[in-house]
């Protein structure tokens, strides 16, 4: 009754079998993997999914910026792709080793136009609060962020409005303003995520020391490297509803979470 979506960092709590086990047990019928930038992973989720009888959903969350001049720039936002079907993961093949090969300065960053020539057979979603669109309405930039909108919305064929359940303030207002925007968008359905990084809400603290070993901080240092999220654990549909209902009580979240599913249903790889 429920897709998860994991997007692991190197500082993530979890084995792909692990979170397949427990993909199982809440009885979800698919679950995604889009590690940032790359999907060498890809492999051993799809057979941990198989063995479980989970569909194995595989994607990429790619670096991206607007043009070729901006390869080279310290900025880029994160854009979460789904393979549909086999033209699809030959596409992200196409994405992610231009990205490592030809492009890659810090980041293996991608363009607009890269990600428009090889969208056959892959969903794009909006991305998270690093996306082309929240981001820049973190930023304030309204106006950019209206204009990266339409330009993915009107150039890719299947394109979401990606919603999750943010609970700090400044993601929070990025949120409602992005639930603005988006209703100016009727054609362009919504889907549910939820970003994770530990397998159960038990792993949270266990999550956060990795962080701190990642970044060689101490625990009770005060500046550390930590997230303002503080849920990113892989959830239910309950759990996921509640949370979307608790934050946004004004929006009608169950038609999202059952596009999530009819999302998966499409795919077939």
């Amino acid at each position: 009754n429920w897709v998860s979506s994991t997007n692991l960092y190197s500082n993530a709590v979890g084995s792909p079998e692990q979170y397949a086990e427990r993909a199982k047990e809440l009885g979800q019928p698919a679950l995604g993997v889009t590690d940032h930038g790359n999907v060498s992973a890809h492999y051993k989720w799809y057979t941990e999914c198989k063995k479980r009888d989970v569909k194995p959903v595989l994607g990429c969350e790619l670096y991206i910026v607007e043009r070729e001049d901006q390869i080279r720039m310290p900025m880029y936002y994160h854009i979460t792709v789904l393979v549909l079907n086999k033209i699809g993961y030959r596409n992200l093949m196409q994405l992610v080793t231009k990205g490592w090969c030809e492009q890659f300065y810090y980041k293996p960053k991608i363009t607009f136009q890269d990600l428009i020539n090889h969208q056959e057979g892959l969903a794009v979603l909006s991305g998270c609060l690093s996306g082309p669109v929240l981001q820049e309405l973190h930023k304030g930039s309204d106006k950019k962020a209206k204009d990266n909108f339409d330009l993915l919305s009107k150039n890719i064929k299947n394109f979401y409005i990606e919603m999750q359940p943010i609970d700090f303030d400044g993601g929070l207002q990025a949120y409602q303003k992005f639930i603005e925007l988006s209703k100016n968008y009727p054609n362009v359905p919504w889907i549910v995520t939820s970003d994770c990084h530990c397998v159960k809400e038990k792993h949270l603290k266990t999550q956060e020391i990795m962080l701190c070993v990642q970044s060689k901080s101490l625990w009770d240092d005060p500046d550390r490297w930590r997230f303002d999220q503080k849920d990113l654990y892989l959830k239910s549909r309950k759990e996921m509803e509640d949370g979307m209902n608790r934050i946004f009580p004004d929006v009608k979240w169950k038609e999202a979470l059952d596009n999530t599913i009819k999302l998966a249903d499409k795919v077939d790889f």
